[in-house]
């Protein structure tokens, strides 16, 4: 799970407290409507999904970010963050959150995915992508077909020559630098864990660059 939704689902002992007296009083209309999204999902009608948990998240804010850290509870976990251990003290607040990661498993893309529009605000946070390749004879083109996704809403889906998939990831890399620039000239903070993302990806697309670069040279 990246930095950002770490940070972004960062909450107090006291505040998850809070969280789940909201949640307490409207465990049964909440539970109900979670299990029509967890039907809706096994159904793959995933924009059924989004919605029914859109429309929790506006209503009820403060239930809805105590189910969103059950959903959250097991990476948490994974990651050493020690959220267990903040938890320590309520053992009632601890055993409610992993009842709901145990039950709502299936949703906790979704729920992080609709969290992070609501709460943190971004606009179809992007959860996963596929890709896959193949040669058009015709063109005498390599191509790729792009997918992403959002929670497990299908936001994108291109099928490109490979030179158009680079003219995209130039676009999306000059929007970046723009970011990043921006906040600089603004005398903006930048997280450190945003930096160590941001170097990362740069390392990555250099290296990969230079080695696409090197194959191309040799079919000179």
């Amino acid at each position: 799970m990246s930095s950002n939704v770490s940070d972004a689902i960062d909450f107090s002992s006291d505040e998850i407290y809070d969280q789940y007296q909201s949640y307490r009083k409207l465990k049964k209309p909440i539970n109900e409507l979670l299990d029509t999204a967890v039907k809706y999902y096994l159904q793959s009608e995933y924009e059924e999904v989004r919605d029914l948990l859109t429309s929790f998240a506006q209503s009820e804010p403060t239930a809805y970010q105590f189910v969103t850290m059950g959903s959250y509870l097991e990476i948490s976990n994974n990651e050493n963050n020690g959220f267990e251990q903040d938890l320590s003290d309520n053992e009632e607040v601890y055993e409610v959150l992993k009842n709901i990661s145990e039950e709502y498993s299936v949703l906790e893309e979704s729920l992080i995915a609709v969290y992070m529009q609501i709460f943190a605000g971004r606009i179809n946070p992007i959860s996963s992508y596929n890709s896959s390749v193949e040669y058009n004879e015709t063109s005498k083109e390599p191509m790729m077909t792009y997918e992403l996704m959002s929670g497990n809403v299908l936001i994108f889906h291109t099928k490109v020559a490979a030179s158009v998939g680079l003219s995209l990831s130039t676009s999306l890399l000059l929007a970046a630098s723009e970011s990043v620039n921006k906040a600089l000239e603004d005398d903006l903070e930048i997280s450190e864990e945003e930096k160590e993302g941001i170097i990362m990806g740069i390392d990555v697309l250099q290296e990969e660059i230079e080695e696409l670069r090197e194959v191309l040279d040799e079919t000179k």
